[in-house]
């Protein structure tokens, strides 16, 4: 197969929509993937939603990677990449969701621009394990 053809791309419209094709994701024929990618999950946790949601999509996403990462085989695996934008801090009512979702997600990687050049940070496995931060504060 050529590159893009082991590429497939799909944008459900709506949570539901999401909720059913990851429900239904083992019943796909074809090769397993190798990643899933979610793209700006702050999409699907909208606002009526409660915690209860979000603890149910994040596991979802980790069931279905985990029941893809079975049919590879030993060794292969399927990661699981999940994207989420917030809010600024005390702007939005999602400091719950966001605390919710780092409980599954412990890996995280994030980047903030308050004012500054960058900053990039990339924590493993949790919190207060290991967190790696590179920084440029000054002027660029």
């Amino acid at each position: 197969l050529s590159d893009s053809k082991k590429i497939r791309f799909q944008y459900p419209p709506s949570t539901h929509e999401l909720l059913q094709l990851l429900c239904s994701a083992h019943e796909a024929r074809g090769p397993a993937p190798s990643l899933l990618l979610l793209d700006g999950l702050e999409e699907y946790l909208v606002e009526d939603q409660g915690p209860q949601d979000a603890a149910y999509l994040a596991a979802l996403l980790l069931d279905t990677a985990a029941h893809f990462s079975h049919q590879t085989g030993p060794g292969q695996g399927c990661g699981l990449i999940v994207a989420l934008q917030t809010q600024e801090e005390g702007v939005s009512g999602d400091a719950l969701q966001v605390s919710l979702l780092q409980r599954y997600f412990p890996a995280r990687c994030w980047l903030l621009e308050p004012g500054a050049c960058f900053k990039f940070c990339v924590s493993l496995s949790a919190p207060s394990l290991f967190t790696l931060c590179l920084s440029k504060m000054n002027k660029c």
